[in-house]
This record gives C-alpha cells, sequence and structure tokens, in this order.
C-alpha cells in the first residue's frame, strides 16, 4: 500500500417538509395474514412535520483494486432520532 491513501467523499444535507395533512395510514396500511390465521394490520409510523437528513461517507481506495467505505447517516425532527453507520469493502478481480 502505498503513503497515498485515495479517498472519496460524499454529503448530503436536506431540510425535508412533510405535508400537514399526512397521517400514519397516508403513508402505510396493509391487512395481512398467514395461512389459515387471523388477519392483523400494520400500519406506518408518523412521519415528522419538519426534519434534517444528513449523509456522510467516505471511501477509500486500500489499493487499485479494493475500497473500503463507510458511511453515516442520520434523521433528526422534534418527535424522533434515527441514526445509522455502515461500513463496506470491495473488491475487484
Amino acid at each position: 500500500m502505498s503513503d497515498d491513501l485515495n479517498w472519496l467523499s460524499a454529503r448530503e444535507m436536506v431540510r425535508r417538509f412533510a405535508d400537514r395533512s399526512l397521517s400514519p395510514v397516508d403513508v402505510l396500511e396493509a391487512t395481512l395474514a398467514f395461512s389459515g390465521g387471523s388477519p392483523f394490520a400494520i400500519t406506518g409510523v408518523p412521519i415528522a412535520q419538519d426534519a434534517a437528513v444528513l449523509d456522510l461517507g467516505l471511501d477509500f481506495n486500500l489499493t487499485r483494486n479494493a475500497v473500503l467505505g463507510i458511511t453515516y447517516g442520520g434523521q433528526f425532527g422534534s418527535s424522533l432520532v434515527d441514526q445509522t453507520v455502515r461500513a463496506n469493502f470491495s473488491a475487484r478481480f
């Protein structure tokens, strides 16, 4: 591996607004049943009216054919916090 570690960054910062008339039922509602079982309902969770969405990532070119990446994602609203961290490795041969 060389002393020069090449990297590529990816960024996204947005502010998301939801229509105030939306309810969880507008987003997702489904009635399901297993074979021979009783039906049950699945309903979506409420959408934040105003949320900040942040995605940050770095890809490091370890060699010409190998890349290591790490990504952070977050959503922040008045009643929610959702955060993820992902790592990936890819090799070409």
